[in-house]
């Protein structure tokens, strides 16, 4: 299970390079970004807060289109719900929870101007064509999932379409805060999708 705003520094150094990045872009462009195996949603509207707050401060009226995609439907319908636990407090400051959330029933739901942000889907990176045109990638919470050959397989699917100057974030290596059911359905998806792919490389060899 993943959090909002998981390892502060990160996300103050992400902000400091998004600023840099939307200063040179017209002040209408739309800033378009993936994160892979997204999980229940909490980075990717952590990086929706993220860049609505650093397109204010540019006062800037861009907007932004951000993919967040997963192999688990039930990952995902958590997400497009956009409603979480009250232990969300541990995670956003005040000022951000007053500003970006509403509280209902026991927990809170993220704002509909930071939903409307972001778009949910299934996909798999192994078998489905990447996401492109991006001008951010975020990979925090995919290779822990992928053994060191998929790992190989999958960088130059991405970096190819790497333009000059793009943020790619990498996963956090010690972070192990996830449901172990999370865990197991998408290790077991990755295992079925990447079989038919070794079978083949096997009957070539």
């Amino acid at each position: 299970m993943t959090s909002f705003f998981r390892d502060r520094e990160p996300w103050a150094a992400l902000a400091k390079a998004l600023r840099e990045l939307l200063a040179d872009k017209p002040v209408d462009y739309v800033f378009r970004a993936w994160v892979p195996a997204c999980a229940t949603g909490e980075e990717a509207y952590t990086l929706a807060i993220v860049l609505r707050e650093c397109m204010e401060q540019l006062g800037r009226s861009s907007t932004a289109q951000i993919f967040g995609s997963d192999l688990d439907p039930e990952a995902i319908a958590t997400a497009r719900a956009a409603t979480y636990g009250a232990g969300i407090v541990n995670d956003v400051t005040p000022e951000r929870l007053a500003r970006y959330f509403t509280r209902i029933d026991d927990g809170y739901q993220v704002r509909k101007e930071i939903r409307e942000l972001v778009v949910f889907a299934p996909h798999s990176v192994i078998s489905d064509p990447p996401f492109t045109k991006l001008d951010l990638l975020s990979c925090r919470n995919l290779l822990i999932y992928l053994d060191t050959d998929l790992q190989r397989r999958l960088t130059p699917l991405f970096h190819p379409r790497d333009p000059p100057g793009r943020p790619v974030v990498p996963r956090h290596v010690g972070d192990r805060r996830r449901s172990a059911g999370a865990v197991r359905r998408r290790r077991s998806a990755v295992e079925d999708l990447s079989a038919p792919q070794r079978r083949s490389a096997d009957v070539r060899q």
